[in-house]
């Protein structure tokens, strides 16, 4: 299966796809609120258009438009890990539990100021991809593909395979590759990986799910 490794540096440039920074929004009315409490959800990642398409070219989007994907944090407990992680079949209903949030969205030409008590942003880091590669799996685990950052290829699970009917899995993100430029976000995605699944991009809102797998 076909995949592309993602290669991280620090970014000052808004308009790429990227961790971290502030999001694209229009206005802060539109930053999702995370239900149980109220606060603001994170901006983990900003996803531009083409950074999908040359393996999953039915999730082109417009120029003018953006992927974002947000997630709960808290970093003096680990509740919001616990809210996140899907780490068997059995807990799929949590993708309902807005402990995360992918949005299609028009792109604003600057970044969307917070709202009050919203969590302290993750350091800009550009995602960068390389060229298509065949994915590296063990085979001692052949439903386990490699753990680092990617788009596409076999997902890289910490524990059971995940399906997500009307779902299509695009990339994984690895703590690993964003904590050292982020310290004081440690512990977000629970110092493993998270997972971003699609379905259809033909309107605004919610186009996705993020969750964690963890060891």
């Amino acid at each position: 299966m076909r995949y592309q490794k993602i290669v991280m540096s620090p970014t000052d440039d808004i308009f790429v796809s990227r961790i971290g920074g502030l999001p694209l929004l229009e206005t802060s009315d539109s930053w999702p609120l995370d239900p149980n409490t109220g606060r603001p959800l994170l901006l983990l990642a900003t996803i531009q258009t083409g950074f999908l398409s040359d393996l999953f070219p039915q999730f082109a989007f417009a120029d003018e438009h953006c992927i974002s994907i947000f997630v709960c944090f808290d970093s003096s407990s680990r509740i919001c890990v616990r809210r996140l992680a899907i780490q068997e079949q059995s807990q799929i209903e949590k993708i309902g539990n807005e402990a995360s949030k992918v949005i299609l969205h028009k792109r604003s030409r600057t970044p969307c100021d917070p709202p009050n008590n919203a969590p302290k942003p993750l350091a800009m880091l550009r995602m960068k991809l390389n060229s298509p590669a065949d994915e590296e799996s063990d085979p001692s685990m052949p439903d386990r593909g490699t753990i680092f950052s990617k788009v596409g290829g076999i997902p890289g699970w910490a524990q059971d395979p995940i399906d997500l009917p009307g779902y299509t899995y695009v990339l994984q993100i690895s703590e690993h590759d964003i904590w050292r430029i982020n310290p004081g976000h440690a512990g977000l995605l629970a110092n493993d990986t998270g997972f971003l699944f699609l379905r259809s991009l033909h309107e605004f809102g919610e186009s996705g799910a993020f969750f964690i797998q963890f060891s």
